[in-house]
């Protein structure tokens, strides 16, 4: 009999009789919690879904079985080996009593385990993430929101204690005592998930702290922007700039091209909007400026003692959690990834 890279007629030098114990139970174990899902899977089929089962050729309960294991590669080893649940039981944890919550599509053991707090990604499934974590949810006007999007995966919320924290909890765990407390948090933005870093810019290089690298940040990105309205005004000039990039590489001319091609667009819009295609330095300033002011209001803002630049932030703390040995039931939990 062989499991994958562990054979357990042969005996080996690089594999210990402990370690290779460990890989035998681990293996019965996950195959038993394998066993017990796909029964509660079947045993929840509504007579819907049984019929469409009926249709592709899954007539009765032992065909339903072996489509699930089929399609879930329930038999190869080498998945085996690759699964979150399986690197658990060879570390010698046992599985769950149901499933954690998913956290980008993996398992999030720790959440259970541990107490937090962790910086999470949010959404009401109605807005991007990016916008849900600078700008936040008011818990006390979305009322008629009962669930949370954390890293892709829904959580009930029980409680709205404030506009920016609420208690939730996953599914059964709640059964368990298992809730958790979801709040938002000022942060200094150089910190933070959201933080803005400039790279290419010939005004600042690195990440934003203050609003003062905010400003010229901003003015070096526009100075770069109209920086290739110079080719407009000199055919001549371009011309030599791309014939200078093709003696360097193919790339390098359609960067040229690029470039100058993007010169000629911007002058002709300019001139459509009755502006001088040689840009003032006031306008310059002015448009940094604008950019500015667009950035403060997608959730960052100014700490006025310091000018340091704050950006909002969620986490996810643990608030309570039951005692897993009184309900524990071996080989229940779900198998993911």
């Amino acid at each position: 009999m062989s499991f994958s890279k562990f054979d357990f007629t042969e005996p080996t030098d690089y594999v210990s009789q402990v370690d290779r114990l460990r890989y035998f139970n681990a293996s019965v174990l996950y195959d038993k919690v394998i066993e017990d899902n796909i029964k509660r899977l079947i045993s929840e089929l509504s007579d819907k879904d049984r019929a469409a089962f009926h249709d592709q050729g899954q007539k009765n309960d032992d065909e339903i079985r072996a489509f699930f294991r089929v399609v879930n590669h329930f038999d190869d080893a080498q998945e085996k080996e690759k699964s979150c649940l399986f690197k658990r039981l060879m570390a010698g944890k046992d599985p769950l009593p149901i499933a954690p919550p998913l956290s980008w599509s993996y398992p999030w053991y720790e959440v259970i385990e541990d107490d937090g707090p962790w910086p999470i990604s949010i959404s009401r499934l109605t807005e991007t993430v990016d916008v849900l974590i600078r700008q936040g949810i008011d818990f006390n006007t979305a009322q008629r929101f009962t669930g949370i999007d954390i890293h892709q995966c829904l959580w009930t919320v029980l409680e709205r204690r404030s506009a920016t924290c609420c208690i939730v909890s996953f599914r059964k765990w709640v059964n368990f005592g298992y809730v958790w407390s979801l709040e938002r948090h000022a942060v200094e933005a150089y910190t933070s998930r959201s933080h803005i870093t400039a790279i290419n810019n010939s005004r600042f290089i690195g990440k934003v702290k203050t609003i003062d690298d905010l400003r010229l940040v901003e003015l070096g990105r526009v100075e770069k922007k109209l920086n290739c309205l110079m080719w407009a005004r000199d055919g001549v000039e371009a011309q030599t700039f791309i014939d200078k990039q093709r003696a360097i590489s193919i790339l390098s001319e359609l960067s040229a091209n690029a470039q100058v091609r993007a010169g000629l667009e911007l002058a002709f819009e300019r001139k459509h909007a009755g502006l001088s295609v040689t840009p003032s330095r006031d306008e310059v300033l002015v448009l940094a400026e604008r950019g500015v002011s667009k950035i403060l209001k997608d959730g960052y803002f100014v700490r006025e003692e310091d000018g340091m630049l704050m950006a909002y932030e969620w986490s996810l703390s643990a608030v309570s959690k039951g005692d897993l040995k009184s309900v524990f039931k071996p080989a229940t939990e779900k198998v993911c990834g």
